[in-house]
């Protein structure tokens, strides 16, 4: 069967069409993800925050072999918080390399899926998944005007000490949130407590010492939309003090 030749020259236009439509609508078919933000420090995006507020610290190192991204905080049972410069988002997964420089029991991690007045952070809404090396437990919780634990452990796979852990969070739009440490799957959940476009940031916190310094690096976030602002002076608050962690006693470490 033959078709006439401008019945073919209507197909390709047809065609050309409707792949500039998917390319233009942000997403790629079969749930492709691509890269929407990676920060090695050594050039870094001007919209990370730096600053300092008595007890506090953090923004970016510049060193001349290996510049990074440097929180820290010198009061016991305090956090802090650096937004991720990029989203928001509402499907996505979340990366960093992260390791301690000082301080003993502390934990870091990654916040996602933050909104809300986050200039004191206590009236904001996000989850926070955090590991402490120190004695190599995880836990995944949420902040919504106090703590909700959701899962917690222990895991050989995270480097104890001053050892570098790649720490990865993967959030999609049915719900499911998957952490990881250094490529091992820690646990899997399916909440919709916080959904929507969102934003991410790094964490530090002290647990039963008084002082910690954590540096971050290689911060890479991948996801299905292409259509992503980059993150804008105004749309989360700038870094700094986070919500009060919880006391060590009152931790529920499970088993993996």
């Amino acid at each position: 069967m033959t078709f006439p030749r401008h019945c073919a020259r209507l197909a390709a236009v047809a065609l050309v069409v409707a792949l500039v439509a998917i390319l233009t609508s942000g997403c790629f078919p079969f749930g492709t993800e691509v890269t929407l933000f990676y920060e090695t420090f050594t050039n870094p995006d001007p919209s990370w925050d730096d600053g300092w507020d008595g007890t506090a610290s953090w923004g970016v190192v510049d060193g001349i072999w290996d510049p990074y991204y440097q929180m820290s905080v010198s009061n016991d049972h305090r956090s802090v918080v650096a937004p991720i410069p990029v989203g928001p988002l509402d499907s996505y997964t979340v990366s960093a390399d992260v390791a301690r420089i000082a301080g003993s029991n502390i934990a870091y991690g990654i916040a996602f899926a933050i909104q809300g007045e986050t200039s004191a952070w206590q009236s904001a809404q996000f989850y926070l998944f955090v590991v402490n090396p120190g004695n190599q437990t995880w836990e995944l919780r949420e902040w919504d005007e106090g703590w909700t634990h959701l899962k917690n452990g222990g895991s050989i796979y995270i480097n104890p000490g001053g050892a570098s852990n790649n720490l990865k969070v993967s959030r999609s739009l049915a719900g499911g949130i998957k952490i990881y440490a250094n490529g091992k799957q820690l646990t899997s959940i399916t909440d919709f407590s916080f959904t929507g476009n969102r934003y991410l940031a790094l964490y530090i916190e002290t647990v039963s010492t008084t002082s910690a310094t954590v540096k971050f690096d290689n911060v890479l976030v991948t996801g299905t939309n292409l259509k992503v602002a980059k993150f804008s002076a105004g749309a989360l608050p700038p870094a700094g003090a986070g919500p009060a962690p919880v006391p060590e006693s009152k931790l529920e470490i499970l088993p993996e």
